[in-house]
């Protein structure tokens, strides 16, 4: 199984402030998982809008003994990492040039 350069996961705008204080972290199931991507594509969020925001990280910084690809083909990972702050990065789905650019959470 190839190892992904970054992992994706999406997210409502209303959230980048929570996500600054407290990072990613792993809150579905039982136990809690980190729900992200291996391709850009696939993170997205349930009720999607155009301020939706994709948070990116290089999976070669994560504890890869916490991370495993789920379903063949699905490009799913799931973690029980929580991923800090510092280690993000995030753009816009949709908008202007300057938007859709990468930036340090």
């Amino acid at each position: 199984m190839p190892v992904p350069t970054y992992l994706y996961h999406a997210s409502p705008e209303e959230n980048l402030g929570s996500i600054r204080q407290n990072g990613l972290m792993p809150r579905s199931g039982a136990p809690a998982y980190l729900c992200m991507s291996a391709v850009e594509s696939g993170a997205i969020c349930l009720k999607s809008k155009a301020s939706d925001l994709v948070f990116r990280v290089e999976y070669s910084g994560l504890d890869q003994t916490k991370w495993k690809e789920i379903g063949a083909g699905k490009k799913e990972w799931r973690g029980t990492e929580t991923i800090p702050a510092n280690k993000l990065q995030y753009r816009r789905f949709l908008g202007s040039p300057e938007q859709k650019t990468w930036r340090a959470v």
